[in-house]
């Protein structure tokens, strides 16, 4: 599965499904962008971990939400930079 952001894996769990119902086998899942965001069942976990030990697949990313924000240090200004770090702070595993 290709894919081009995890938030929920709800994406996933569809295509997955839709794989499945038509004799198909996952083998793996890449993510353009992990946001690194909890799931609503468990928040212990991020949607790319979760996703990962339910299917038993390997999930990577190109990158991930704090990779981003690394790379925006110093690159926009520090009231972007913090509201992004705010939102990882709240929905962030």
């Amino acid at each position: 599965i290709i894919d081009d952001v995890i938030t929920a894996g709800t994406a996933i769990n569809e295509a997955f499904e839709i794989i499945g119902n038509e004799k198909g086998q996952v083998v793996g899942c890449i993510i353009a962008l992990d946001r690194q965001e909890t799931t609503a069942t468990d928040p212990t976990k991020s949607a790319t971990q979760a996703v990962s030990e339910r299917y038993q697949i390997p999930v990577l990313s190109i990158v991930n939400l704090g990779e981003v924000i690394s790379i925006l240090n110093g690159k926009i200004n520090d009231e972007d930079l913090k509201s992004i770090e705010q939102y990882r702070s709240k929905y962030g595993a």
